[in-house]
């Protein structure tokens, strides 16, 4: 008898358990408060019940007309903070208004501290890049030139480089590995929409950014 009950029990809980897992997350906030939503990659530890797996995030959320759309609501996602976690205490997050990022994005990759900031404009495009390798600039309306970089140990060592054009990727862009070696050098068209943007650049087809 003891060992029904034990097992019942055991299934219940389990069964709980994997639904709460796969429950759709994002639930919208209002305007003065926004919803704290978190993603993790698939291969990142569980840290909490509420983290959703990118996989399952990425069946479940598409984008519509250039903003972020929930699938099961059949709703724009709006008034939500994006936490994406992909490791021990990495990770980005952003805020989400009509579909849209805006205000700051952070790369939070090591821990506490900024690796890159990027403004968004009231339309969600990239305003301006700001990061701890002391790469700044300005970006008008998606339109600028991009740099992104390793963080190793401290240190930050050149990613990739390349124009933007109504925040995707364009022409020439150089890409280096974790020793600061040129690697090789990629030409992007607008047909190719690789979108530079956090968290469309997830929904990218060829290069998402995870």
């Amino acid at each position: 008898m003891n060992k029904v009950l034990i097992f019942t029990l055991f299934f219940i809980l389990n069964f709980t358990s994997c639904k709460t897992q796969i429950k759709t997350p994002i639930t919208n906030g209002t305007v003065s408060e926004n919803v704290i939503v978190y993603w993790r990659k698939d291969n990142v530890k569980n840290q909490s019940i509420n983290m959703y797996l990118i996989s399952l995030a990425k069946r479940n959320y598409k984008l519509l007309k250039g903003r972020l759309y929930n699938i099961e609501s059949k709703e724009v996602v709006s008034n939500v903070k994006l936490v994406f976690i992909t490791g021990d205490s990495k990770g980005e997050d952003v805020k989400i208004s009509k579909g849209l990022p805006i205000g700051g994005y952070c790369d939070f990759t090591n821990g506490d501290t900024c690796k890159k900031n990027i403004h968004y404009d009231d339309n969600g495009n990239v305003d301006g890049y700001y990061s701890v390798s002391d790469y700044n600039t300005n970006f008008i309306e998606g339109n600028g030139f991009w740099k992104d970089y390793y963080s190793i140990y401290g240190k930050y060592v050149l990613k990739e480089e390349g124009e933007v054009k109504n925040n995707f990727k364009i022409g020439e862009w150089k890409y280096y590995d974790k020793n600061g070696k040129f690697t090789k050098t990629k030409i992007y068209s607008l047909k190719d929409s690789v979108d530079v943007r956090f968290p469309h650049c997830i929904f990218n087809k060829n290069e998402p950014c995870y």
